[in-house]
């Protein structure tokens, strides 16, 4: 298999075409950016394999996709969205009993767990007998999906604060999904440039980097640092 890569991009050279002339594309990884420290190198490397895209596609039919989005989930399918630009190609993943799911800590889960916005990765057979483009998939990882109490680094954009200084709390968007932040006093809140920053310097629309844990199955973050990115 001939591999091509560019900026956190690889595709077969054989399939290239046929995606572009498909009216597909995909989506160049972002550039990603050392938060210091082991931890938080390995939360940023974690997050950086959930925003690159990449497809694999080998001569006999298989395929492997990271970076998609998921756009729909039905009983044992969902649609998953790789995009280029304007440019969008939507890949049908078809699951039974035999497909391999897992979250992005490698803990397992079902399709029932998958939501719409989530990225995920998945691999298998190409189904040439269909028109539009269909994976029967042996593998599929939910990389939005993290395991209560395991630490990790969730970015996203911050929808309201309910107080300028510590304790208090927070609504930060991660994806599609509304997470209530929990900051408590004596937390490590910076700036872009490391430097400590104050809470009322916060503005809504800020990126904003939580290191935390979720402490049970919800959209709560216990966070231990904060860094505001547009600061």
């Amino acid at each position: 298999m001939i591999t091509y890569k560019k900026a956190g991009l690889a595709i077969s050279s054989f399939a290239l075409a046929a995606l572009v002339f498909a009216g597909g594309g995909i989506a160049l990884a972002k550039n990603n950016e050392n938060e210091g420290g082991n931890k938080s190198e390995k939360m940023e490397n974690a997050l950086k394999m959930k925003q690159n895209a990449e497809i694999h596609v080998n001569k006999d039919g298989k395929i492997n996709i990271s970076g998609a989005k998921v756009m729909s989930v039905a009983s044992t399918s969902l649609v998953a969205r790789i995009s280029f630009g304007s440019l969008n190609m939507d890949w049908t993943v078809q699951t039974d009993s035999s497909t391999k799911f897992s979250r992005n800590n490698g803990s397992f889960v079902a399709l029932t767990d998958i939501r719409v916005g989530d990225m995920i990765s998945f691999s298998g057979n190409i189904d040439s007998t269909l028109s539009t483009p269909t994976v029967n998939a042996k593998n599929l990882r939910d990389l939005s999906l993290i395991a209560v109490n395991t630490k990790h680094l969730f970015e996203g954009t911050l929808v309201s604060l309910a107080g300028s200084t510590t304790p208090t709390t927070a609504v930060v968007k991660v994806d599609e999904t509304n997470y209530t932040v929990s900051i408590p006093s004596g937390i490590s809140i910076i700036g872009n440039n490391w430097l400590a920053v104050s809470l009322s310097n916060f503005q809504i629309g800020n990126n904003l980097r939580v290191y935390g844990f979720i402490p049970a199955s919800s959209t709560s973050i216990s966070a231990t640092i904060i860094r505001n990115t547009s600061l």
